[in-house]
């Protein structure tokens, strides 16, 4: 109010705070006024996209001038515009609670304010539409957490429930400064998980924030992470083969099972040296040498060797190993237990001694084809077990490695890389694997000889770049698992020979099945000196021509350098014991 000539004139201007109004609500006898704006009246404030105000358009003053004619004031309206700005500040507090519901509407985790005895007094519309869910339970207004946890007591949440109101009420009683809880609430049958954080208001003290956030995706990546790697445990755990991880010649982890083939403590090989479980100086430096050169080209090393056990004595093993990873230098191999076979071998070679003795020849043929079953049937059952458990194991472990990439991947920026380290790791564990597999039971022989001969000059036409001329019947041949083994481990045995001694390039393989079964290999080699490679008692002409002899037939080699090698291998369809019988 103002005293002016004549009477008391008076305007009274209302600006609403945060918004760029003026409103004018009384103007009393009648005044020339003038008002001075800043900036341009015609923009006044203009609002960003988060709704804070910017200052004027321009800073140049307008000069505005505004006049009016009205009635004098009177007692009545005196005592209403005193009130007015009460009235206005009513107003302004009820826009202010709307302002704050809508900027907790917003927010899309659940929010619940609730008072100093956890009570709740504010929900946004993220908390009201989850609590209408099928099978979901969640406070409402007016109603304790305390209450609400109390309920939950002895139902699947309910321990849950119990530690989210005790952490509730550890900061209401000022004991923490928050509180945060990972908790499951299933509904319809569908895995879901959330993360409760609990906080204080600020300022008054009174009363806190308590906000639901739904954490399902991130969680399940995180329970499929360590699914996944509690199934790697349990295969490097595996007490079917041992596995071992090398770098620099140490031994940096073995598994349970390489630890017992080896009669060692969980653990105790580990940060030791490989050298300490050769027999001899001479013999870790020889396959130390094999086995580096053969990894630095890229290979899988593979043999059979001698191993000392911690008490001192020899075992036999068959030892796999590769890079871990491409590029890297950590190694990781594979061991089986072959100690019961070679002692076979050896009693079988102590038989063969006894035949220069005089001792029965017939005896040990039977003990030659005794023991190549024996050492197929092995060979068989663990390729089997392999394949069957450690393979399928693998297997799925890799489809759940792309299940998971699809789902997760897209969710933890870091995840990628992780999973890209365990495909890489997969992937050579299926290689080794298959690999162990195929050198221990080549599955081409469960579907019959002919197929199974095809397969092995494939392979070999593959690996050693020999042309293959098969001539074979277009049926396959009846015969019994005892003969086809025999057959086929000739035939293997011949084609080795042909890549390992002759300069060949060329191999036909020849079978004819009319009265008799008769093989015949020949190739285009420099030829041999066949008496003289009797006179040296080659092992391994010896033990196709024993096997030939075992099976009531024989086995005929004729080389020369002009024609090249031929070996025929003739063999009844029935064996002696069948015509026996018959």
């Amino acid at each position: 109010m103002a005293q002016v000539d004549g009477g008391v004139a008076g305007a009274l201007f209302v600006s609403v705070p945060g918004k760029p109004e003026v409103g004018m609500i009384w103007f009393r006898l009648e005044q020339i006024h003038t008002v001075r704006w800043s900036g341009n009246p015609e923009l006044a404030h203009v609002a960003d996209a988060t709704g804070r105000l910017s200052p004027r358009q321009s800073f140049a003053l307008y000069l505005t001038t505004v006049s009016g004619t009205s009635l004098p004031w009177i007692p009545e309206k005196l005592a209403s515009a005193s009130e007015l700005g009460s009235l206005i500040e009513i107003e302004l507090l009820r826009e202010r609670d709307a302002f704050t519901q809508t900027i907790l509407n917003s927010i899309p985790a659940h929010i619940a304010v609730l008072d100093h005895k956890g009570v709740i007094s504010t929900v946004n519309e993220a908390w009201n539409r989850f609590a209408q869910e099928p099978d979901m339970e969640r406070a409402s207004l007016g109603v304790s957490y305390r209450d609400v946890s109390a309920a939950a007591e002895g139902r699947p949440s309910g321990e849950d429930a119990v530690a989210a109101w005790a952490g509730i009420e550890a900061v209401l009683n000022q004991e923490l400064d928050n509180f945060t809880l990972d908790y499951r609430g299933d509904a319809s049958n569908k895995e879901r998980w959330f993360r409760m954080n609990v906080y204080p208001l600020i300022g008054s003290g009174q009363g806190l924030v308590v906000a639901h956030d739904d954490i399902t995706s991130r969680k399940l990546a995180e329970i499929q992470v360590v699914r996944l790697l509690e199934e790697q445990a349990s295969i490097l755990s595996s007490d079917l083969v041992g596995i071992v991880k090398i770098l620099d010649r140490q031994v940096l982890w073995s598994n349970n099972a390489f630890n017992r083939m080896l009669g060692y403590a969980d653990g105790e090989l580990n940060g030791g040296p490989m050298q300490q479980v050769y027999p001899s100086a001479e013999a870790y430096a020889t396959v130390g040498d094999q086995l580096f050169s053969a990894v630095q080209r890229g290979d899988t090393f593979r043999t059979e060797l001698q191993l000392m056990r911690k008490r001192g004595d020899i075992g036999w093993y068959a030892f796999h190993a590769g890079l871990l990873w491409a590029g890297g230098e950590e190694m990781i191999g594979m061991l089986i237990d072959i100690t019961e076979r070679k002692l076979a071998e050896e009693e079988l070679a102590i038989h063969r001694a006894e035949v220069q003795l005089g001792v029965s020849r017939q005896r040990l043929r039977e003990l030659v084809v005794q023991n190549e079953l024996d050492r197929e049937r092995e060979r068989k059952s663990v390729a089997r077990e392999i394949h069957d458990e450690l393979g399928q194991v693998l297997t799925g472990l890799r489809m759940s490695l792309l299940l998971m990439e699809m789902r997760f991947c897209s969710l933890d920026p870091a995840l990628p890389k992780v999973v890209a380290d365990m495909k890489a790791l997969l992937d050579r564990g299926i290689g080794n694997v298959r690999d162990v597999v195929l050198f221990l039971r080549p599955t081409a022989l469960d579907m019959g000889l002919k197929h199974a001969l095809e397969s092995l000059c494939n392979e070999f036409s593959k690996n050693a770049g020999l042309t293959f001329d098969l001539d074979l019947p277009k049926l396959d041949i009846a015969m019994d698992e005892t003969r086809s083994i025999v057959v086929y481990r000739i035939v293997q045995e011949s084609m080795t020979n042909t890549i390992r001694h002759a300069k060949a390039s060329k191999v036909g393989v020849t079978l004819d099945d009319s009265d008799e079964l008769v093989l015949e290999i020949h190739d285009n080699d420099i030829g041999f000196d066949v008496e003289k490679a009797r006179e040296l008692r080659s092992f391994g002409l010896l033990g196709m021509r024993e096997r030939a002899i075992a099976l009531g037939g024989r086995l005929d080699i004729e080389s020369s350098a002009a024609q090249g090698t031929t070996v025929r291998l003739t063999i009844p369809k029935t064996t002696l014991s069948e015509v026996a019988t018959s």
